[in-house]
């Protein structure tokens, strides 16, 4: 097993003191699909299985299991499998794929978990740019319980997220209120007219198995704070972990919260160049900005915005950068590397920056 010790340094050496970015970028081992790892292993340990828990509706039935990144099939011919970033309850795994996930006899929960880290669900499949992400799962869990559905006791579709964003972004509610998603699957059905034989399928389909599953179906927003509450006044030491964690997923994950894109065209870009975005250095300078912007593929730091410049800005993308000393970004402006396109090159550096100043 000498290998899983070595795939651990170099994990560590994200946190090289010697070296930049170390080995590899900090967000493979802070991301979405990691934070839901640890706390789908949290659920599944013998003590928490079979407890409810209050504020937040997870919870594992005794002979459960979860399993990572499983492959849903789907009831729709043009379309093919779907990866679910977490799935537990009485499931089978692995029957005709590594990943094919199927309902084992006598299932009593079946649970799929959507997992975001400042990221939004797709809006569309290839061929359909109608048909979100959220929809889409659901079309699978359906097609995978359509012999089952009564039977089942918990039936669910829960999205974990950042707080920040159930609150700030509209499309998380909407892609998964039900009227939304049964209008979505018609819609998706209503593709396949030209095809009377396969939409009269899919119509009897949606009226014999979809109806009545998305019924049945939770369907729920909840937390990564929500979470963690819980999971610190159960556990305090497991909790701690799982709050450090989830604030280095924030530090290295966050972006910015608009809708505009990096290469997004204002107004006033004579003044300040093509796709700004205005970075906002917290912790130690929360009034401070660093006006970051596009042209072509090159970008640059072009200066420091205070707090009572911040009003003709207003309509430029915020993303939060978290930095004891957001002034070093100064040192960089003129160099070589500070113009290339990748933003996770300065970042590093400010992160670098800190750390040598932790160590004075």
């Amino acid at each position: 097993m000498d290998y899983l010790q070595t795939i651990m340094k170099v994990y560590k050496s994200i946190f090289s003191e010697t070296n930049k970015m170390g080995n590899l970028l900090p967000t493979e081992l802070y991301n979405e699909t990691w934070m839901l790892r640890l706390v789908l292993y949290w659920f599944a340990k013998d003590e928490n299985k079979g407890k409810t828990f209050e504020d937040i509706p997870i919870s594992m039935i005794t002979d459960s299991q979860w399993f990572s990144e499983g492959r849903l099939g789907t009831v729709f011919k043009d379309e093919k499998y779907t990866h679910a970033d977490g799935i537990y309850g009485n499931i089978l795994i692995g029957d005709n794929g590594y990943s094919d996930v199927k309902l084992a006899p006598g299932c009593k929960q079946f649970v799929v978990t959507e997992s975001k880290m400042f990221s939004q669900f797709s809006r569309r499949i290839t061929r359909h740019s109608d048909y979100n992400q959220a929809a889409r799962n659901i079309v699978c869990m359906c097609h995978i319980a359509k012999n089952v559905i009564y039977e089942i006791d918990d039936i669910a579709f829960y999205t974990l997220l950042p707080q920040s964003q159930i609150d700030g972004e509209p499309t998380f509610s909407e892609f998964t209120d039900k009227a939304h998603i049964n209008k979505t699957v018609l819609g998706r059905i209503e593709k396949h007219k030209d095809d009377s034989i396969e939409h009269k399928k899919l119509s009897a389909w949606y009226e014999r198995d979809f109806t009545p599953f998305c019924d049945k179906l939770k369907v729920e927003l909840i937390s990564w704070e929500k979470i963690i509450e819980t999971v610190c006044s159960n556990d305090p030491n497991y909790g701690k972990m799982l709050e450090d964690y989830y604030d280095n997923c924030k530090m290295y994950n966050q972006r910015a919260k608009s809708k505009s894109t990096s290469k997004q065209m204002f107004e006033n870009e004579d003044i300040h160049g093509r796709g700004v975005r205005l970075i906002h250095c917290s912790e130690l300078f929360p009034s401070t900005c660093v006006h970051f912007s596009w042209r072509g593929s090159n970008c640059k730091i072009r200066e420091y915005i205070s707090e009572n410049e911040m009003s003709s800005y207003s309509n430029y993308s915020t993303e939060e950068i978290i930095s004891k000393n957001p002034k070093v970004l100064k040192e960089y402006r003129n160099t070589e590397r500070a113009n290339v396109a990748n933003k996770k090159w300065w970042y590093s550096e400010i992160q670098k920056y800190n750390k040598e100043l932790n160590l004075r």
